[in-house]
């Protein structure tokens, strides 16, 4: 596996690896995906590998990015990654000359631009979504529904918000991607997919009669 860190104008400034030999080296991380709520979590700890321990600060820095890849199908896609965290708390520990990353979904901080009220009558989810997608980003809609709808929105709402807004209205969910290539981001994606999980009970299982324990 292979992370890239950005800078706050989502320029790659660094990379960490599990498998090569040099540079900085992941030795263990965790990632968390909560499809109802949106929280996703990232995790790892980062071992130097020689680095000046100045260099690493500065790659970890509270506030950068974090771009990885999922390891789905998507990301068989050669130099695409579609995990993208910024950095929330980083704790250094000399004696192993390591780091400890915790990162957070990094989507709402990365589109800020502010919108306007603004009305949509019958339009398709292509068309409501390309009234805000902001310049230097693509869209790309993968078995999305059909048919048009009606909405208005009275107030400001984030760029991001307004996205995530006529996605719910049309029962997705959206992710980004980006292709990097010779450390610089050469493509900029917004990813909608219809939404997963269901909220009808597929099955019920007992304690203590169809299962034994629960932990």
């Amino acid at each position: 596996m292979i992370v890239y860190f950005a800078n706050r104008q989502l320029e790659i400034i660094g990379q960490a690896t599990t498998s090569l030999p040099y540079g900085l080296r992941i030795v263990e991380d965790s990632t968390t995906e909560d499809v109802e709520t949106g929280c996703n979590i990232f995790t790892c700890r980062i071992h130097s590998n020689g680095k000046p321990r100045e260099e690493v600060e500065k790659l970890t820095q509270e506030g950068h990015f974090i771009i990885k890849g999922s390891g789905t199908a998507f990301t068989d896609k050669e130099n695409t990654y579609d995990s993208l965290y910024q950095i929330i708390e980083t704790e250094f520990d000399t004696l192993n000359n390591s780091v400890y990353i915790y990162a957070e979904d990094a989507g709402l901080d990365l589109i800020n631009r502010v919108v306007g009220a603004s009305t949509q009558e019958n339009k398709t989810l292509q068309q409501m979504l390309a009234a805000f997608v902001p310049a230097g980003w693509s869209l790309k809609l993968n078995g999305t529904p059909s048919g048009t709808k009606t909405h208005k929105w009275e107030g400001e709402n984030t760029v991001v918000e307004r996205i995530k807004s006529v996605v719910n209205l049309f029962s997705c969910e959206m992710f980004y991607s980006f292709v990097i290539e010779r450390m610089t981001i050469t493509e900029r994606c917004i990813n909608v997919i219809p939404k997963r999980g269901s909220t009808e009970p597929v099955a019920q299982l007992r304690l203590g009669k169809d299962i034994n324990n629960i932990i």
